[in-house]
């Protein structure tokens, strides 16, 4: 107990000393430069979509920041990247994401600004347009490589007025250097270590653990004047996104002004291990077709692919095919779509009974129905799939799981500062005979009373399957001068438990509260430093949660 007490301590002590720096270093408020606004499109188990590319000033590597009524929910890094949309890889999270999020650009492997910005890098297997004469280039009498990226360093901190406190060091590393020794050569490294420990949670529970991934470590070779391109490593993104992980290599070719025809091969990574462990091999080929338009103009964009996985003992553990697409006209309208189809052949059509079946789909678009407002609409289906390893999971555990649901959401935005969105939505399960309905609301003032002040809120409510209940937030958030900000969120929320899981009762209710104080301090020479505290209160958790994270832009 007495430890408890002095962690919530340095907790509160956490928060007041981040307290006092933005303020000390931001006396003069002044409005932040209006920016054009990047949103998450579309959230998938695997990924999460952005309403913006390229043409928005987007490159793989990114890392963005996803806020939400001046709340930090996550930080993501840009996987895959066209014209108008891109997909993220999920780097943290503390609450969970839903379309109409607002993204901020943290960190761009881009030039330093005093520098002329080159043109985005295309992602892991793309080739950009190019003319039909070979490269030519010679070595720059000054050849210097470029260097973009970020590092970041963080601590968490828990105390659980019952006893049960936990502690969380991570690190994280974006690196990527380009034109090496003044050649098409890039290099990318993305990794991450993690070390939590953890003490008044039972013997059933790890004391201490190491969560380390290496996502990426490839070398790119894509000269701008060839119709060749090649990938070699660790390679984290590729030209659909369902070709996953791969320690191997890529090459693609352009055929013709918009026809590419590209092959991969290596071995699946086992990335719950720091290292170069392989739990069996992948091949496959894609064809893609990519038409991009003029600023404002229409876009389109095709892939299909086809992988085969096998086990380490050379068995078959998965063939799939996909068809990935993206179209829009400027941001008048957009439209996302990806299938991914099992041909199950051999143990897996004996286990499922079918030769085929979709396994992974989705379907988002998105209109402009005037200058202020704007519809969207999503669909998405997930079904577990069987895989080598995985094949010994009883049917009724594994093989069973199967969701749908869809979603119609409506955005508002006025030139006064005041935005507001309104939703709902179904989701049905095969194993539930009771469909999920939900629905939400959020209402935001941005530049209240004409200062740099964000106030707002949101609620969601949803019923049917297992579960019904509600979660609600009030926001306030201020921007001070060189991207420093203080935000304040004050929440709640109820759940019960119904149905099946509850052995056909009603479970009683149970009720949460939290205050939640966070801020970003933007330091000299790249440096910024984000400090979030927390005081909960309820039935699940009653405690503290304070976090500081200090990182590195170059």
């Amino acid at each position: 107990m007495a430890a408890a007490t002095e962690l919530r301590r340095r907790c509160a002590a956490l928060g007041a000393a981040l307290v006092l720096a933005l303020l000390a270093a931001a006396a003069a408020a002044q409005p932040a430069p209006a920016q054009r606004p990047i949103s998450v499109a579309y959230v998938t188990p695997g990924a999460v979509y952005l309403d913006a590319g390229r043409a928005e000033g987007l490159a793989a590597g990114a890392v963005v920041r996803v806020m939400r009524g001046g709340e930090k929910l996550a930080e993501l890094e840009v996987d895959f990247v066209a014209e108008h949309s891109a997909s993220c890889k999920v780097l943290s999270q503390t609450r969970a994401l839903q379309k109409g999020d607002l993204v901020v650009i943290v960190s761009l492997p881009a030039s330093a600004p005093e520098e002329t910005a080159p043109a985005p890098a295309p992602p892991p297997g793309q080739v950009p347009p190019v003319v039909v004469e070979r490269y030519t280039e010679e070595l720059p009498e000054r050849a210097r490589t470029r260097v973009h990226g970020s590092a970041a360093l963080g601590y968490r901190a828990l105390s659980n007025s019952g006893g049960a406190s936990s502690n969380e060091t991570a690190g994280r590393l974006s690196l990527r250097l380009s034109d090496i020794a003044g050649r098409p050569l890039e290099l990318r490294v993305r990794a991450r270590g993690r070390e939590v420990s953890r003490d008044g949670y039972g013997a059933s529970v790890e004391s201490s653990e190491r969560l380390d991934r290496l996502y990426e470590l490839s070398l790119a070779w894509q000269p701008e004047e060839s119709r060749f391109s090649i990938l070699l490593g660790r390679l984290g993104a590729g030209p659909f996104l369902a070709m996953g992980y791969l320690d191997g290599a890529l090459a693609q070719v352009r055929l013709t002004r918009h026809f590419y025809v590209g092959a991969f091969g290596g071995a699946r990574p086992e990335l719950e291990e720091l290292g170069f462990d392989t739990s069996g091999s992948k091949y496959g080929g894609f064809l893609r077709y990519a038409r991009e338009g003029e600023p404002g103009g229409g876009y389109g964009e095709v892939v299909l692919g086809g992988v085969t996985e096998r086990s380490d003992t050379g068995d078959v553990s998965r063939d799939y095919v996909t068809v990935e697409s993206r179209f829009g006209v400027g941001s008048r309208w957009w439209f996302f779509q990806r299938a991914e189809i099992d041909l199950n052949r051999d143990w897996r059509e004996e286990a499922t009974g079918k030769s085929s079946e979709v396994s992974n789909a989705a379907l988002s678009a998105s209109f402009a129905l005037s200058s202020s407002l704007r519809a969207s609409l999503s669909y998405d289906q997930r079904r577990n799939y069987l895989t080598w390893e995985t094949r010994p999971l009883p049917e009724e555990i594994f093989t069973r799981y199967f969701r749908e649901g869809g979603r119609l959401a409506l955005d508002w935005q006025a030139r006064s500062g005041w935005s507001a969105s309104l939703g709902g939505g179904l989701e049905r399960a095969d194993d539930v005979d009771d469909p999920t309905s939900s629905y939400f609301l959020s209402l935001l003032r941005a530049n209240a009373f004409g200062a740099p002040l964000l106030l707002g809120g949101d609620a969601s409510v949803y019923t049917g399957g297992t579960a019904e209940g509600w979660v609600a937030n009030l926001r306030v958030r201020w921007s001070f001068r060189a991207g420093h900000d203080l935000g304040l969120t004050l929440g709640g929320s109820e759940a019960k438990i119904t149905g099946d899981v509850a052995g056909g009762a009603t479970i009683e209710p149970r009720a949460n509260q939290w205050a939640r104080l966070s801020g970003t301090l933007q330091l000299p020479a790249g440096l910024y430093l984000y400090g979030e505290y927390e005081y909960d209160t309820g039935d699940d958790f009653e405690g503290d949660r304070a976090g500081i994270e200090l990182g590195y832009r170059f």
